[in-house]
């Protein structure tokens, strides 16, 4: 297999995982059903310490980028951030800016 193969295989995996860390990216993909039962997959991005989530619908070809992102899906990415700490696979920097996203987004709303 090759390395982009083994990339895409993890990006479209189960579990949030992470890639590229030689660039200091972290992306992370999540699916789950959403309120219609319809599998949603949603991807964070954090590259030049910015995070860009994207996501797309099963049925749908093409990934949507939101800016700003989903509250709900800021909380998940922080969960799944927040387990990935404490087993030293992320760090103390991901899990406070995750948080610095929720409470600006919280603010607005």
């Amino acid at each position: 297999m090759s390395g982009q193969s083994k990339t895409m295989a993890a990006m479209s995996s189960a579990r949030w995982k992470k890639v590229s860390k030689s660039y200091r990216a972290r992306n992370v993909s999540k699916p789950w059903k959403d309120e219609e039962g319809r599998k949603r997959e949603v991807r964070a991005t954090k590259f030049g310490g910015k995070w860009r989530l994207q996501s797309k619908v099963s049925d749908e070809p093409d990934w949507t980028y939101y800016d700003p992102p989903l509250l709900d899906d800021l909380l998940k990415l922080k969960d799944v951030i927040f387990r990935k700490y404490q087993r030293r696979r992320a760090s103390a920097e991901d899990v406070a800016s995750v948080d610095k996203l929720i409470s600006e987004q919280q603010a607005n709303d």
